[in-house]
């Protein structure tokens, strides 16, 4: 009996780790973010050594970039799980209005290099996408660390090339004013509509 189990547990394995694949591959596309949460308003800023108290905050959407590699483990053909090394340009048009009048509008650019862990569930060439990220910010506006969630869809046009739209949410504050607190004050909420390209090397 021994000598009967235990190939065919060799063979069982043997067919499980063959389902098994992983194929690079690279994504990228346009990035339509902002801050939301709390407003900010009510607090006081410093211009010219003179501090102005802010009334009111404007946020609005920006257009940028995103560039990605990926790593997409497939396990079985309904469900991957997909590492990913991204960097994405996000961040606002902010508007501070004072109780001397609005101030100029101004662009705040946020560089981020980050690693995301997705996880894709596969309905024939669709698939819903859901994970956690972790990212770096980098550059001038450096605001540290930003952790989120995201979630989204996604079309297999094509054995290698896909097209996905996901929502990429922040837990962390941008904006630092003394009331504005950690979680969901003034954080990134990003829109992210893109293609991406996965490298199949079977032979």
């Amino acid at each position: 009996m021994k000598k009967i189990i235990f190939p065919l547990l060799i063979m069982i394995s043997g067919v499980s780790m063959a389902q098994v694949t992983c194929n690079p591959g690279i994504r990228t596309g346009i990035n339509f973010s902002n801050f939301t949460g709390g407003k900010n308003e009510n607090f006081y800023i410093y211009e010219d050594g003179n501090p102005e108290k802010v009334t009111h905050t404007d946020l609005r959407t920006v257009t940028d970039f995103y560039l990605g590699l990926e790593a997409n483990i497939r396990f079985s053909k309904h469900y991957a799980l997909q590492p990913e090394v991204n960097y994405s340009r996000q961040g606002t048009s902010l508007q501070y209005t004072t109780e001397n009048g609005a101030m100029p509008r101004k662009r705040l650019q946020y560089n981020f290099i980050g690693l995301q862990l997705t996880n894709k569930l596969y309905i024939q060439n669709f698939n819903i996408l859901a994970g956690p990220f972790l990212d770096l910010s980098v550059g001038k506006n450096n605001s540290g660390l930003d952790l989120g969630f995201t979630g989204g869809l996604g079309y297999d046009l094509s054995k290698n090339l896909g097209f996905e739209a996901r929502i990429k949410k922040g837990f962390v504050s941008m904006l630092d004013h003394e009331d504005s607190s950690f979680l969901l004050g003034n954080s990134n909420t990003v829109i992210q509509v893109g293609a991406y390209y996965t490298f199949h090397f079977n032979k």
